[in-house]
């Protein structure tokens, strides 16, 4: 077990097929017969972290849909703990926060949830005070190498790591912006939304539901006509004229909150 606490702590964010592949290696190093499945190791894990207020979550990448398992911190997450215990300076904090803001706020109604990594460097214009492109660059590979974002060809978004751990503190600041997908009830930030009501669901969670139908896709939460990625299962060639990425006056709605 602290074999694969070790490979967890190094990395944050582990694949399921990485989690395997440590565990069978665990199990070699300490000559131990495998017991159990995954999640039983996992939990006895989780059981011996719990004194220090951390834990093994399972979660999946809102990009990927691929299954994670993500080690956050427990404690408090009012961002000012990471200023508080070291992690952060006060100036990278305020960058942080602008960073999830513009992801979260002011991100392009067709890209929702995700934000261009030149819009973000640009942020270090309005910081106070005001921050080198080279130091924003900088910090932003520090968050990205840390598992706060990914990095899809200059494409960032929130991680796992990201919207578990600051759950609360998302909900609070950006109450407005946080919606639960209508699927699998998680917290969704990079969605296909409703256009008539902007439910909102993740695009793994999309296809998922358009291969399990046969005939036209309803919105969970208001029963409209739902657009879908195309599928194999069902035939379709294209995506509904009635989906939008996001609903545009209720994205315009809100920015002006």
């Amino acid at each position: 077990h602290i074999y694969f606490l070790q490979s967890i702590m190094n990395k944050t964010i582990l694949s399921e097929s990485e989690c395997q592949q440590i565990r069978q290696e665990s199990y070699q190093v300490s000559e131990v017969t495998p017991e159990g499945n995954l999640l039983d190791f996992l939990q006895v894990i989780n059981d011996q972290l719990h004194p220090f207020h951390f834990k093994i979550r399972q979660s999946k990448r809102e990009d990927t849909g691929e299954t994670v398992y993500v080690l956050i911190s427990l404690v408090d997450n009012d961002l000012n703990r990471l200023v508080v215990g070291g992690d952060f300076a006060r100036a990278e904090l305020e960058y942080f926060k602008k960073i999830l803001e513009i992801i979260i706020v002011m991100s392009d109604t067709q890209n929702v949830g995700t934000a261009s990594s030149i819009d973000i460097l640009n942020l270090a214009d309005s910081c106070s005070p005001r921050m080198s492109k080279t130091e924003a660059k900088r910090l932003l590979t520090r968050f990205v190498d840390e598992r706060w974002f990914y990095d899809n060809e200059g494409i960032i978004s929130l991680s796992p790591r990201c919207i578990l751990e600051l759950e609360q503190y998302l909900s609070q600041c950006f109450d407005s912006f946080v919606s639960v997908c209508t699927m699998c009830s998680n917290t969704v930030f990079q969605a296909q939304v409703c256009s008539n009501c902007s439910a909102r669901m993740h695009h793994h969670c999309a296809r998922t539901y358009s291969k399990r139908k046969t005939t036209s896709l309803k919105c969970l939460s208001c029963n409209h006509p739902f657009p879908h990625l195309q599928s194999e299962d069902n035939g379709v060639t294209g995506e509904s004229t009635s989906f939008h990425t996001e609903n545009t006056s209720e994205s315009s709605r809100k920015k002006k909150r």
